[in-house]
């Protein structure tokens, strides 16, 4: 079995249990940055040797196109992240009995250089949220955005049933997705960790406005922060 059959294999085995944009993002980086440079050979001759010289030439010349100005290379975060995915593959090689070692066990994954994280100032946060003021919807979506840190995926799968006013607090029960073809999707989430299924209390003024969002629109599944992003749809949460 070559290393590219075993990815195809492990990543049919992962569907069942990733999100689908999870799965995505792992085939594609297998796609593109792996079985190019390692897919013709055979599972058991891969060696920690073959996977750190992988490692420097995506960070050379490892993007599949490039934009005007843009590096060739891959950035360490990536580069890191399809290292991650490579040692759960191997692992579970391992696991079933398919290789005796881990490769990717045996070498330090890439060094990540994180970049300092932008975000708004005081003076900017007063002004962003004077300005979404002029919008009721959206005004609740970044409010939202801001003051629990929910992904945007998240943010745009709540419905009301995800609403208890009762403790003042949200239930993340689901995801929004894109699939290919531009399509949207929603995905329930049962607990992939401890951060995905969860419960987020919110801030009073978010409380307020929901709740009085809620006397005039029950009719409605889509909570109004995630009515920006989509039509509402009906359904029930299943946490």
């Amino acid at each position: 079995m070559t290393l590219a059959e075993w990815l195809e294999q492990w990543l049919g085995q992962m569907s069942a249990t990733l999100r689908p944009s999870t799965l995505e993002h792992y085939q594609r980086d297998m796609e593109n940055h792996v079985v190019p440079y390692l897919g013709k050979k055979m599972l058991s001759q891969v060696t920690a040797a073959d996977l750190r010289k992988l490692y420097g030439s995506l960070k050379k010349n490892g993007r599949v196109k490039p934009h005007p100005g843009q590096s060739r290379g891959l950035s360490s975060t990536t580069v890191y992240g399809i290292h991650t995915t490579l040692h759960h593959a191997l692992r579970a090689a391992v696991e079933q009995g398919l290789i005796p070692i881990n490769p990717a066990a045996e070498l330090e994954p890439p060094k990540v250089i994180r970049q300092p994280m932008n975000i708004l100032n005081e003076e900017q946060l007063v002004a962003f949220t004077e300005t979404i003021r002029a919008d009721p919807i959206w005004h609740d979506f970044f409010y939202a955005e801001l003051t629990t840190g929910l992904r945007l995926g998240k943010i745009c799968g709540l419905m009301w049933a995800d609403f208890d006013g009762r403790v003042g607090a949200l239930h993340i029960c689901r995801t929004l997705h894109r699939e290919k073809g531009g399509r949207l999707l929603r995905a329930e989430i049962y607990g992939e960790s401890l951060s995905d299924q969860t419960t987020r209390g919110i801030h009073t003024t978010l409380y307020a406005a929901l709740t009085r969002r809620f006397l005039k629109s029950s009719f409605s599944a889509t909570l109004p922060i995630a009515a920006a992003c989509l039509p509402p749809r009906p359904g029930k949460c299943r946490c």
